[in-house]
Formats: structure tokens, sequence, C-alpha cells
């Protein structure tokens, strides 16, 4: 008796008459579950291109095509992007709008200048402005400037003695005026820090004068937020003055006066600082011959060599898919003390067509360990107008990431996806990873290079396999400037970039002499017992175009006669099985969401077409041959059983008995029994399937007993 209870696809280098009973001769159109034997179900349209299509893919609910050899991936950033290489330079699509990858990087830098502040102060008419060294004179009132540290000291002197009220006026005339029509915010802090009378003239027994002619103040000023600061500034509570005249004695003058804390905006004219001064000399006669003033905050462009900084620049591109460039070059250095602003100017335009809105600008920063990093201090829409840095109003923030962020090289092709948001692409001998999470970013210092030619990249796991025209290459690591790479020893060349299939653990592609697994344990020629040499070498895997459906790994090729072929590889059992599939694909695309594949079709590539799809009633049609049944003598069989399911039993059905050669008997209908002509023994039994049935079991035997035998034993 021939009993198949149980269907697998074929291993060609297997002599058909030493197969195991499950195995076939031929197998085509099949699919094959649990051993049972069903047909793959005809191709059905899905979508149909504008113009001929070589490679496409289904993005955000849509098919897209190209023309070209590309490779197309989600990135590892928003769901609406998809990255495309090998249609020019790399592109990203984000929702209806396709961008070049690559950012350029700013190409000039930004020129500097130490804001120079025209501040000044107006006493009793005369503009007196606030720089070291400046000199005022007259007649009666005198004014000189000294700068240090920042802090601007007005000494105003008078030739005899100014009274009292005349004092008191010329402090309540004192005004601020900024010259600039360019504001740098800053807030100003004047101070009355002491005023002096001419003194009394008598002497102790040592003849030094008793008494003092100068009252040291605290706390009494006046603030000016120039260009709307937020910043304040508490006086506190004025000391109370002594105004007691004590005999035989100089007393010191008293001062008070109201700070009126105006608020300077760019175009003002002077604005008043004080008001309600009153000034009382004590003794009757005396008169004040000066008042020393300071003025902190100063924007004036006067390095104080003691609190020098050196400051550089740089500034980004930022588009509006948050993606930043390369620095630009560095600017000329720039001293800065406490106080000043910088300028910067020169920003390069951006270009067109890369949805460039925002830029970033970066100041330098020396930490305590002496390095000095770029930081961001001021994010703003794109624009070539000037900036003015406002050191102490705009404190650094994070250090600048896109300091390596080259962008991609033209020619890079075969992108692949891999953990912690990388993606790795090649060109010529040379890998190259993008930044993390940063698909627009190659950095130049993550590149490595092969031996070889790279013929395609494959990622599983946390491993990159880099395939090569003669060793693979395996690349370990978590992160781009982590990776290692490792040649594996043996010949295991790629044929062709497009058999390069990832399988989930492992990547398939089509080798010199069969189909490589290869793994983090490393390559395995997977055909060798099932492909011989020469078989494989008809095969033409030079022409090998991969994917995978339903955990088989799918190859159209090269028929050698102009035409395309399509076998599925069953890799999950020992020995690994092939079944061919009625179907003529130029391209694969496997959607990982619902495991469908679907094709160009290569006789009319604008149509996109799914490969058994999983619904619908246009069934095809399987053909499976099993192997060749030799007995030692010649025998005869009786009848035959085709066990079909029940809901499917009334398809197309037609199973030869092949005996010798020769077809002695055909089934056309299922879970019946049919007879076999006799007559003749024949030592040679094949037995050839064409359904659109699902077929469980087919058995020959000599008797209708000796089936029911063994379908009841089989259930």
């Amino acid at each position: 008796m021939i009993a198949l209870t149980s269907f697998r696809g074929m291993v060609p280098q297997v002599h058909p008459r030493l197969l195991p009973p499950e195995h076939a001769q031929h197998a085509n159109n099949c699919r094959i579950e649990s051993g049972v034997l069903m047909p793959v179900r005809r191709t059905a349209l899905d979508h149909t291109f504008p113009s001929d299509t070589q490679s496409f893919v289904r993005h955000n609910g849509a098919w897209l095509g190209w023309n070209a050899l590309v490779s197309a991936i989600p990135g590892p950033v928003a769901t609406n992007r998809l990255y495309v290489f090998g249609d020019g330079a790399p592109k990203v699509m984000a929702g209806a709008t396709t961008y070049p990858l690559a950012v350029p990087r700013p190409t000039s830098k930004p020129e500097v200048v130490r804001r120079t502040n025209l501040e000044s102060l107006r006493i009793n008419g005369t503009f007196i402005t606030l720089k070291n060294g400046e000199q005022r004179g007259g007649s009666t009132w005198s004014y000189a400037v000294a700068v240090r540290a920042g802090i601007a000291t007005v000494t105003i002197t008078h030739s005899t003695g100014a009274t009292p009220a005349a004092t008191a006026a010329m402090l309540n005339g004192i005004t601020y005026r900024n010259h600039n029509t360019a504001l740098i915010p800053s807030l100003k802090i004047l101070r009355i820090t002491s005023i002096k009378d001419n003194g009394g003239q008598t002497l102790d027994a040592f003849r030094s004068r008793v008494g003092s002619d100068t009252r040291r103040l605290e706390s009494i000023g006046s603030t000016i937020r120039v260009g709307g600061t937020e910043q304040t500034f508490d006086f506190g509570t004025p000391d109370v003055q002594d105004a007691e005249n004590i005999a035989d004695q100089n007393d010191p003058p008293t001062l008070a006066l109201s700070g009126l804390n105006p608020t300077y905006a760019a175009g003002a004219g002077d604005v008043q600082v004080f008001s309600a001064a009153a000034v009382n000399t004590i003794e009757a006669g005396q008169g004040i011959i000066e008042v020393i003033l300071t003025v902190e905050g100063l924007t004036n462009g006067i390095l104080d060599s003691t609190q020098r900084v050196d400051f550089v620049y740089a500034y980004t591109f930022v588009t509006s898919l948050d993606e930043e460039s390369a620095p630009s070059p560095l600017s000329s250095i720039v001293g800065w003390s406490p106080g000043q602003s910088v300028r910067l100017s020169g920003f390069a335009a951006a270009p067109s067509g890369r949805g460039i809105n925002r830029m970033r600008i970066y100041r330098s920063e020396t930490g305590a360990s002496g390095q000095t990093d770029l930081y961001l201090i001021a994010e703003r829409a794109f624009s070539t107008s000037n900036f003015d840095d406002a050191v102490d109003l705009l404190p650094i923030q994070e250090a600048i990431r896109s300091l390596t962020f080259d962008a991609p090289r033209a020619g890079l092709r075969g992108a692949v996806s891999m953990p912690n948001g990388m993606m790795a692409a090649f060109e010529g001998r040379d890998v190259w990873f993008c930044e993390p999470w940063q698909p627009h970013a190659w950095p130049a210092g993550y590149a490595q290079r092969v031996e070889h030619d790279i013929v395609g990249l494959a990622a599983f796991g946390t491993s990159l396999a880099v395939l090569t025209t003669a060793q693979p290459y395996l690349a370990q690591g978590m992160h781009p400037d982590q990776m290692r790479l490792t040649k594996i020893e043996g010949n295991f060349p790629c044929v062709s970039a497009r058999s390069i299939v990832d399988m989930g653990y492992f990547a398939v592609y089509a080798s010199t002499f069969g189909l490589v697994a290869i793994s983090e344990a490393g390559p395995k020629l997977v055909t060798k017992d099932i492909v011989s040499r020469r078989a494989w070498f008809e095969m033409r895997p030079s022409t090998f175009v991969g994917s995978h459906h339903q955990d088989r790994y799918v190859a159209a090729h090269s028929d050698g006669a102009g035409g395309t072929v399509c076998t599925t590889f069953d890799l999950s059992i020992e020995p690994p099985n092939i079944v061919g599939l009625r179907a003529t694909p130029q391209a694969f695309h496997n959607i990982a969401e619902t495991g469908r594949l679907y094709y160009i079709h290569k006789d009319n590539m604008r149509q996109v077409r799914e490969v058994d799809p999983v619904s619908g009633p246009d069934v095809g049609v399987l053909e499976w041959r099993s192997k060749q049944f030799i007995f030692n003598q010649a025998t005869a069989y009786a009848c035959m059983l085709v066990d079909a399911d029940y809901n499917e039993s009334r398809g197309q059905l037609a199973v030869k008995v092949i005996a010798d050669g020769k077809t002695i008997a055909i089934a056309s209908e299922a879970n019946r029994i049919v007879w076999i002509p006799g007559g003749r023994l024949y030592r040679k039994w094949e037995i050839e399937i064409k359904t659109s049935m699902r077929i469980t079991a087919v058995y020959l035997a000599h008797s209708p007993d000796e089936i029911m035998k063994a379908v009841g034993a089989a259930r």
C-alpha cells in the first residue's frame, strides 16, 4: 500500500526514488501547512501605477513606486516619514512633500563685534559720555569719568563750592541718554556714593582738621531699565544721616533724594534719574565742592582686563521637521566683559527646498576642566538679520549636538533600519551609520571600511550583516561609535543585492553556491543538501529578487529563456523544502503588519498584485508529484482514495496514478474509492496531483478494506 498522509515540497538534490514518502519530485503553487496540501490562491490585482515601476512600498495607506532600484524604509522618528535611498541622492518623504535628506550646513561664519553703546549723563546741561578718561570742565562745575569692571565712577566738582540749593538743582537735573537706535537690554544702577563740602579750618593739637568734610552714602540711588529688561534691584533702606551741629568741628553735609527708576526705550530722549534732592551743609556759609556717583551695568564696549572672556560663535539651520544641520564655521574670537553684548551678523541665506524655518545660535563656554564646547543661547525664526547677544541675559543652555552631523553622501544606498534609532547604508566599500534618532545626519566618524565591494546590508537583532563580493562581515553594537566589525572567514559572497531578505533573527541571500542564512552565529549554506551546484547555477542566483511570505523565503529569478519563475524555500524544516509559485514578479514588497506579499508584474510593470490573497473565491490549481515508489517485485494496486476536506471537495481535481511512466488511472472525485484497471504488474509507482482542493491524504491499495483500515488508523 502507498499512503500519502503528509505532504512536503521538493528536495531537488535527492534522487526521486530516495526521497522520503512525503516529499515531492515536483511541487508548484502549493501551500503546505501541517502536512496538508493546499493550492495558492490566484494573484489579485491591488493597484496600478501610472508608469513602469521597479521598486514600490506601501506607506501610510498608499502605494509609492519608483522606476529605479531603491530601498525605502520608515525612519525611527515620526511615522509619516519615509527615507528613500537609490533614487539619486537620499531623500525624506514627509507627508506629501519630498526633501533631499541632507540638511546643508551654513557655509559662512558669523561676523562678530563687541557692541559699543554710547551712554551718557547730562549734568547741568553738559553731556558726559560714560567712558574711561572722559573729562568735561567749566568755570564752576567739572566732571571726570573712570571705568573699571563695567562700573563708571563720575566725579562732579565745583571750583568754589556750590550752595546746597544749587547742588540739589544739579542732582535733580541729572538725566540718562542712550544714543543707540538698537538697545542692548540691561539694568543701570546709579548710586550717589559721597558728597563733600569745603570743610572747616579748626585744627587739633596735631594740626589736623577736626571733624569730616565728606559723607559716605549708602542705599541712595536709582535704576534705569534699558530695552525692557525685567531685572530688578533693591537699594534697601537709606541710613539715617546725623545733621547735628557740633561745636569746634566740621560736620559732614547731608543728602536725601528720591530715585525715579525710569524705563528707557529705543529712541527715547533724556530720562530724569533723581528728584526731591535736599542738601544741608550743617555749618552756615559752607559750599559743596564734590559729589561722586557710580553707574553699574555699562554696555559701552570697554573691556575690563580683570574680567575679560573670549567667545566664538556658530549657528545651525533647523528644518520644519526639527532636523538640525552641522554648525557653521566658527566666528573670529571676540572679547567680552560683564555688562556688554556682542552683535552677530553675516548669516548665510538658507538653501531653498529643504524646509529650513529656524536657526540656532551657539556661544563657546570653557568648563572647569578646561574643555571648551558650544552651547545653545537662542533659537529664532530663520533670518539673516543681526542678532545681539546680551551675554548677561542669555545664559547657556544645552551643548551642541550636531557638531558632527555630516550630511549623507549622495551615493548612499541599501539602507536598513537598526535598533536604538540607527540606520545603516553603504557606498563602495564603506558602511555608514546615521546618528541615532537623527536620520538626516551621517557622521563620517562612524563610517567603517571593508576589504571588498559591498553588495548589500541586512539587519537582524542588534547585528548588521555586511555582504560583499567576497567574505561577509558582522557588525554589532548598541551605538554607531561602538560598532565592532568582524570579518567572517569563508567564501560566502553575495551575488544579488535584491536577494537579501531580513527573516527576523537571521537574513537570507543568494550566494555563489547556494542560499545562505546569516545570523549572529555566522553564515550557513542552507541549500547545500537540497540543491546541487549545477541545479543552483541553472537557477541563476545573480538574478534573484527575494522577499518573505509566511516564514518562507521567496525568490523570483530568470528561467534562462527570457522568462521569470518564482520559488519558495521553507527553511523552517530539515531539510529545507522548495515549492514553485505561479507568478512572474519584478519586485516584491511584504507588509510586516499584515504579512501580505505583493509584487510588481514583470510583464506589466505598472501592476501591483497580491500573492495568495487571504480571501476571495479565486482559488488556483496546485501541482504536486510524489516520489518514485520502487518495489523489488512488480505489483498491482486495485483502488485509490483521495481524501479532501468536505467543504472544498467540489473543486477541480485530477489525481493520476503513474506506473512505470504510464498513466493508468485518474481520479476526478474526492472522498470516494476509484478503481484502478488491472491486468498488469508494475515496479515504479508515482502519484501526480492537480487540484484546487485541500488534500489531506491519497491512498493506493489492493482492496477497499485496506484503505478503510488506513483511513481509520490515520484518524
